[in-house]
């Protein structure tokens, strides 16, 4: 009896080592059927001979091993299947089945799934969101100069459940027509996508850029250390961001503008005092320009109030009477349509007649009943300061 036993248990030990394996993985574990996809074989060695197949791994030939070299290999499937497992033969070693390792193949992407795409052109060097019609969740694309092979490409963007993806077209390519190269969720492959209309592009604008005087003039032009301010910019668009940089210490090249000044002001809280240079950046821009123009430069002062921080206001429409008004506010920092006469200043400069140096924000010492149609013109306080 003792020896069938021996030989039961031989038999047994030679059936795990079949199926154990050495705690081999893959990446991907899903590809596209006839496209040669590089697979990544964490665990294994150089030499080592691998192949995926639904029959027994002792059926497997050495004709129809990739072998590993710096832990990839080149695999090719030519039809469909799911579940296929990997067998593992080590040189001058037996053939293994790697346990708990398993390929996906999927149908190759077809060429028209995507219908359109939602814009004309992007701006080179800008990332950009762009939805694809028709595209399936977690797909993959990528936008490439006409001329170029979509099989050479390889798609990067992952796109949602809508379709849509961010783009980004290197500062250092080409411009003009590119077309759409598309790998369905799971694939290895990448297609040029054609759709009834012809095949799917859109074109690739040169980088904007910034100017030295984007901005003519910025209002006020002296806020106080750590005092939150609007500050309104003049030439401002949509997109554009801004940054006060020390005018002594600092390089436009070296910081990134991130503030949107796109409504034409923004809020800044500044913490040491001097002179102060705008850089700024135009929208799709991916520069930092000093902003040389007059008027553009900040001062930034100390705590306490000086007559010339409110000059500006001497020069509004309307008459200033310090024994009516209880504050002159600056209506910008709320985005107010209208102002009552009990508004809080939240920034920019209160004002008083007699000045008391020592409050913050100055206030005239007035009556309370104040007529509010010489604080506030509706329509008048969104972007600006009014009596």
């Amino acid at each position: 009896m003792a020896p069938r036993r021996s030989v039961s248990w031989l038999l047994l030990a030679a059936n795990l080592h079949l199926t154990a394996g050495r705690g081999i993985t893959i990446t991907p574990s899903s590809i596209s059927a006839k496209k040669q996809t590089q697979l990544t074989f964490t665990g294994a060695k150089n030499g080592d001979k691998v192949f995926f197949t639904k029959a027994e791994c002792s059926a497997v030939t050495d004709d129809a091993a990739a072998v590993i070299k710096n832990g990839r290999a080149a695999i090719t499937v030519a039809e469909e299947a799911s579940g296929l497992k990997l067998c593992l033969k080590p040189a001058g070693g037996a053939i293994a089945e790697q346990a708990g390792v398993s390929l996906n193949v999927i149908k190759p992407t077809p060429p028209s799934v995507v219908e359109s795409v939602s814009r004309s052109s992007i701006t080179r060097g800008v990332t950009t969101s762009v939805t694809l019609k028709g595209a399936e969740a977690n797909a993959k694309a990528v936008f490439v100069p006409v001329e170029k092979d979509c099989s050479d490409a390889s798609p990067k963007a992952v796109l949602n459940v809508d379709g849509k993806g961010s783009f980004t077209i290197p500062t250092a390519g080409k411009t003009g027509e590119y077309k759409l190269c598309y790998q369905s969720p799971g694939g290895s492959d990448s297609v040029q996508q054609t759709a009834a209309k012809g095949v799917v592009k859109l074109q690739v604008q040169e980088s904007a850029t910034t100017s030295q005087d984007e901005i003519t003039g910025i209002s006020p032009s002296l806020i106080t250390v750590n005092v939150p301010t609007v500050v309104s910019f003049t030439g401002a668009a949509t997109g554009d961001k801004a940054v006060f940089v020390h005018s002594a210490s600092s390089d436009c090249a070296a910081v990134t503008p991130e503030k949107d000044v796109g409504a034409g002001h923004a809020m800044f809280t500044i913490t040491t005092a001097g002179e102060y240079t705008l850089c700024y950046r135009s929208a799709g821009a991916q520069d930092s320009v000093a902003q040389n123009g007059e008027g553009v430069k900040l001062q930034v002062k100390a705590p306490g109030v000086t007559k010339e921080m409110v000059g500006r206001w001497q020069s509004k429409e309307g008459q200033l009477d310090c024994t009516s008004l209880t504050y002159v506010p600056y209506c910008g920092v709320s985005q107010e349509e209208k102002c009552s006469r009990t508004y809080m200043v939240q920034s920019g400069i209160g004002y008083k007649c007699s000045w008391n140096l020592q409050a913050w924000p100055p206030k005239c010492t007035v009556e309370s009943a104040t007529d509010v149609a010489k604080i506030c013109m509706s329509g008048r306080c969104a972007n600006d300061a009014c009596w």
